[in-house]
Protein backbone atom coordinates (compact mmCIF):
# COMPACT_ATOMS: atom_id res chain seq x y z
CA UNK A 1 0.00 0.00 0.00
CA UNK A 2 2.83 2.44 0.77
CA UNK A 3 4.07 2.07 -2.80
CA UNK A 4 0.69 3.13 -4.13
CA UNK A 5 0.43 6.10 -1.72
CA UNK A 6 3.84 7.43 -2.71
CA UNK A 7 3.42 7.03 -6.45
CA UNK A 8 -0.10 8.47 -6.45
CA UNK A 9 1.20 11.50 -4.56
CA UNK A 10 4.06 11.95 -7.00
CA UNK A 11 1.75 11.73 -10.01
CA UNK A 12 -0.68 14.34 -8.65
CA UNK A 13 1.70 16.64 -6.79
CA UNK A 14 1.52 19.32 -9.54
CA UNK A 15 -2.25 19.13 -9.77
CA UNK A 16 -3.05 22.00 -7.41
CA UNK A 17 -6.78 21.48 -7.97
CA UNK A 18 -6.70 18.01 -6.33
CA UNK A 19 -8.34 18.45 -2.92
CA UNK A 20 -6.70 15.45 -1.21
CA UNK A 21 -3.28 16.53 -2.51
CA UNK A 22 -3.70 19.98 -0.93
CA UNK A 23 -4.90 18.41 2.34
CA UNK A 24 -1.82 16.17 2.52
CA UNK A 25 0.53 19.05 1.75
CA UNK A 26 -1.23 21.28 4.26
CA UNK A 27 -1.30 18.78 7.11
CA UNK A 28 2.39 17.91 6.69
CA UNK A 29 3.49 21.42 5.66
CA UNK A 30 4.92 20.29 2.32
CA UNK A 31 4.18 23.43 0.30
CA UNK A 32 7.39 25.19 1.32
CA UNK A 33 9.61 22.12 1.74
CA UNK A 34 12.54 21.49 -0.66
CA UNK A 35 12.06 19.05 -3.52
CA UNK A 36 14.07 16.23 -1.94
CA UNK A 37 12.42 16.57 1.50
CA UNK A 38 10.55 13.27 1.29
CA UNK A 39 13.76 11.39 0.45
CA UNK A 40 15.57 12.34 3.66
CA UNK A 41 16.59 9.49 5.94
CA UNK A 42 16.02 11.69 9.00
CA UNK A 43 12.25 11.55 8.52
CA UNK A 44 10.30 9.59 11.11
CA UNK A 45 6.93 7.90 11.10
CA UNK A 46 4.84 7.26 8.02
CA UNK A 47 6.83 9.62 5.77
CA UNK A 48 9.98 7.62 6.44
CA UNK A 49 8.21 4.51 5.12
CA UNK A 50 6.81 6.39 2.12
CA UNK A 51 10.23 7.83 1.26
CA UNK A 52 11.68 4.31 1.42
CA UNK A 53 9.51 3.24 -1.50
CA UNK A 54 11.93 4.90 -3.92
CA UNK A 55 14.72 2.64 -2.68
CA UNK A 56 12.39 -0.37 -2.64
CA UNK A 57 11.58 0.07 -6.32
CA UNK A 58 15.21 0.70 -7.27
CA UNK A 59 16.21 -2.54 -5.53
CA UNK A 60 13.93 -4.30 -8.03
CA UNK A 61 15.47 -2.40 -10.98
CA UNK A 62 12.44 -0.11 -11.17
CA UNK A 63 12.61 3.67 -11.20
CA UNK A 64 9.71 6.03 -10.62
CA UNK A 65 11.18 8.38 -13.22
CA UNK A 66 11.08 5.56 -15.78
CA UNK A 67 7.52 4.58 -14.91
CA UNK A 68 6.08 8.10 -15.08
CA UNK A 69 6.96 10.74 -17.66
CA UNK A 70 5.69 14.31 -17.89
CA UNK A 71 4.08 15.10 -21.24
CA UNK A 72 4.07 18.84 -21.87
CA UNK A 73 1.27 20.51 -23.79
CA UNK A 74 0.67 24.03 -22.48
CA UNK A 75 3.28 23.73 -19.72
CA UNK A 76 0.75 24.47 -16.98
CA UNK A 77 1.49 21.51 -14.66
CA UNK A 78 5.13 20.70 -15.39
CA UNK A 79 7.85 22.44 -13.42
CA UNK A 80 10.63 23.80 -15.58
CA UNK A 81 13.53 22.98 -13.27
CA UNK A 82 12.28 20.23 -10.96
CA UNK A 83 10.48 17.78 -13.27
CA UNK A 84 11.88 15.46 -15.93
CA UNK A 85 10.18 16.71 -19.08
CA UNK A 86 13.09 17.03 -21.50
CA UNK A 87 16.00 14.59 -21.52
CA UNK A 88 16.51 12.03 -18.77
CA UNK A 89 17.25 14.34 -15.80
CA UNK A 90 15.76 17.40 -14.15
CA UNK A 91 17.16 20.60 -15.63
CA UNK A 92 18.26 21.69 -12.15
CA UNK A 93 20.65 18.71 -12.13
CA UNK A 94 21.81 19.22 -15.70
CA UNK A 95 22.47 22.95 -15.20
CA UNK A 96 22.99 23.45 -11.44
CA UNK A 97 24.86 26.73 -11.88
CA UNK A 98 21.93 28.24 -13.80
CA UNK A 99 19.43 26.86 -11.29
CA UNK A 100 21.34 28.61 -8.49
CA UNK A 101 20.58 32.04 -9.95
CA UNK A 102 16.95 31.24 -10.82
CA UNK A 103 14.61 33.45 -8.79
CA UNK A 104 11.55 31.19 -9.12
CA UNK A 105 12.79 27.64 -8.75
CA UNK A 106 9.30 26.09 -8.79
CA UNK A 107 8.10 27.88 -11.89
CA UNK A 108 6.14 25.99 -14.54
CA UNK A 109 7.28 25.50 -18.13
CA UNK A 110 4.75 28.04 -19.41
CA UNK A 111 6.39 30.68 -17.19
CA UNK A 112 9.64 30.28 -19.17
CA UNK A 113 8.35 29.41 -22.65
CA UNK A 114 5.29 31.12 -24.09
CA UNK A 115 2.98 29.87 -26.83
CA UNK A 116 5.14 31.55 -29.50
CA UNK A 117 8.28 29.77 -28.34
CA UNK A 118 9.80 32.88 -26.78
CA UNK A 119 11.99 32.06 -23.77
CA UNK A 120 12.03 34.41 -20.77
CA UNK A 121 14.07 34.25 -17.55
CA UNK A 122 13.90 35.60 -14.02
CA UNK A 123 17.33 35.77 -12.42
CA UNK A 124 18.45 36.66 -8.91
CA UNK A 125 21.66 37.89 -10.54
CA UNK A 126 22.59 38.20 -14.19
CA UNK A 127 24.64 35.32 -15.69
CA UNK A 128 27.53 37.58 -16.62
CA UNK A 129 30.61 35.33 -16.49
CA UNK A 130 31.66 33.07 -19.36
CA UNK A 131 30.84 29.82 -17.56
CA UNK A 132 27.25 30.84 -16.89
CA UNK A 133 26.85 32.19 -20.39
CA UNK A 134 27.99 28.88 -21.89
CA UNK A 135 25.60 26.96 -19.64
CA UNK A 136 22.76 29.28 -20.56
CA UNK A 137 23.48 28.85 -24.28
CA UNK A 138 23.37 25.07 -23.91
CA UNK A 139 20.11 25.32 -21.95
CA UNK A 140 18.53 27.49 -24.63
CA UNK A 141 19.54 24.96 -27.29
CA UNK A 142 17.86 22.18 -25.30
CA UNK A 143 14.53 23.96 -24.84
CA UNK A 144 14.20 26.16 -27.93
CA UNK A 145 12.77 23.28 -29.97
CA UNK A 146 9.89 22.83 -27.51
CA UNK A 147 6.53 23.91 -28.89
CA UNK A 148 3.63 24.40 -26.51
CA UNK A 149 0.12 23.40 -27.54
CA UNK A 150 -3.38 24.03 -26.15
CA UNK A 151 -4.38 21.63 -23.41
CA UNK A 152 -3.23 20.62 -19.96
CA UNK A 153 -0.04 18.71 -19.20
CA UNK A 154 -0.44 15.10 -18.16
CA UNK A 155 1.62 12.21 -16.81
CA UNK A 156 2.19 9.18 -19.02
CA UNK A 157 2.60 5.76 -17.40
CA UNK A 158 5.11 3.72 -19.37
CA UNK A 159 4.07 0.34 -17.92
CA UNK A 160 0.53 0.44 -19.33
CA UNK A 161 -0.46 0.21 -22.97
CA UNK A 162 -2.79 3.22 -22.85
CA UNK A 163 -0.49 5.35 -20.67
CA UNK A 164 -2.94 5.41 -17.74
CA UNK A 165 -1.65 4.36 -14.32
CA UNK A 166 -3.47 1.52 -12.60
CA UNK A 167 -2.63 -0.08 -9.27
CA UNK A 168 -3.03 -3.59 -10.68
CA UNK A 169 -0.42 -3.00 -13.38
CA UNK A 170 2.20 -1.85 -10.90
CA UNK A 171 1.35 -4.75 -8.56
CA UNK A 172 1.94 -7.26 -11.35
CA UNK A 173 5.22 -5.56 -12.23
CA UNK A 174 6.38 -5.67 -8.61
CA UNK A 175 5.40 -9.34 -8.37
CA UNK A 176 7.34 -10.07 -11.55
CA UNK A 177 10.51 -8.32 -10.41
CA UNK A 178 10.39 -9.23 -6.75
CA UNK A 179 12.35 -12.23 -5.50
CA UNK A 180 10.62 -13.77 -2.50
CA UNK A 181 12.31 -15.58 0.37
CA UNK A 182 10.66 -18.86 -0.55
CA UNK A 183 10.49 -19.88 -4.19
CA UNK A 184 10.27 -17.28 -6.96
CA UNK A 185 6.50 -17.62 -6.71
CA UNK A 186 4.15 -14.87 -7.74
CA UNK A 187 2.32 -13.06 -4.96
CA UNK A 188 -1.45 -13.45 -5.13
CA UNK A 189 -3.77 -11.45 -2.87
CA UNK A 190 -7.03 -13.08 -1.83
CA UNK A 191 -9.85 -10.78 -0.70
CA UNK A 192 -11.35 -13.56 1.43
CA UNK A 193 -8.32 -13.60 3.75
CA UNK A 194 -8.28 -10.96 6.54
CA UNK A 195 -5.93 -8.09 5.82
CA UNK A 196 -3.91 -8.69 9.01
CA UNK A 197 -3.21 -12.25 7.85
CA UNK A 198 -2.13 -11.02 4.42
CA UNK A 199 0.10 -8.43 6.08
CA UNK A 200 1.72 -11.08 8.27
CA UNK A 201 2.42 -13.36 5.29
CA UNK A 202 3.76 -10.44 3.26
CA UNK A 203 6.15 -9.45 6.05
CA UNK A 204 7.31 -13.05 6.32
CA UNK A 205 8.05 -13.14 2.59
CA UNK A 206 10.04 -9.91 2.96
CA UNK A 207 12.06 -11.39 5.81
CA UNK A 208 10.76 -8.71 8.16
CA UNK A 209 9.33 -10.85 10.92
CA UNK A 210 10.58 -9.99 14.42
CA UNK A 211 13.10 -12.83 14.65
CA UNK A 212 16.77 -12.97 15.62
CA UNK A 213 18.11 -12.96 12.05
CA UNK A 214 16.06 -9.87 11.19
CA UNK A 215 17.50 -8.07 14.22
CA UNK A 216 21.03 -8.91 13.09
CA UNK A 217 20.32 -7.49 9.62
CA UNK A 218 19.27 -4.25 11.31
CA UNK A 219 22.62 -4.15 13.17
CA UNK A 220 20.97 -4.84 16.54
CA UNK A 221 23.37 -6.89 18.68
CA UNK A 222 21.97 -10.07 20.21
CA UNK A 223 23.68 -12.74 22.29
CA UNK A 224 22.23 -15.80 20.58
CA UNK A 225 20.96 -16.09 16.97
CA UNK A 226 19.85 -19.74 17.02
CA UNK A 227 16.39 -21.11 17.74
CA UNK A 228 15.82 -22.03 21.38
CA UNK A 229 14.03 -25.27 20.45
CA UNK A 230 16.17 -26.52 17.54
CA UNK A 231 19.88 -27.21 17.76
CA UNK A 232 22.10 -25.27 15.33
CA UNK A 233 19.12 -23.76 13.48
CA UNK A 234 19.07 -20.03 12.82
CA UNK A 235 15.87 -18.28 13.85
CA UNK A 236 14.52 -16.78 10.63
CA UNK A 237 11.08 -16.59 9.02
CA UNK A 238 11.50 -19.87 7.10
CA UNK A 239 12.48 -21.75 10.23
CA UNK A 240 9.68 -20.33 12.41
CA UNK A 241 6.85 -20.92 9.94
CA UNK A 242 7.97 -23.95 7.91
CA UNK A 243 10.72 -26.01 9.54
Amino acid sequence: MKKIIYIAFRVKRNDTSALWRNIICGVHNLFNKPEDYLYKKSLVGVWNNIAGVKNDLESMDMSINDIFRHCVKSGDKTRFWNDIWIGSLELKNVYPAIDDIEAQKRCMVQARINENGVISWCWKSNPSNCRLQNCLSSLVQDVESVQLHPGSDYTHCSISLDGIYRVSILKHLIDHNHVSNFSHAKTSWCKLIPIKVLGFVWRAMQGRMPCDLALIHKNIPIDFMYCGFSVNQQEDADHILIN
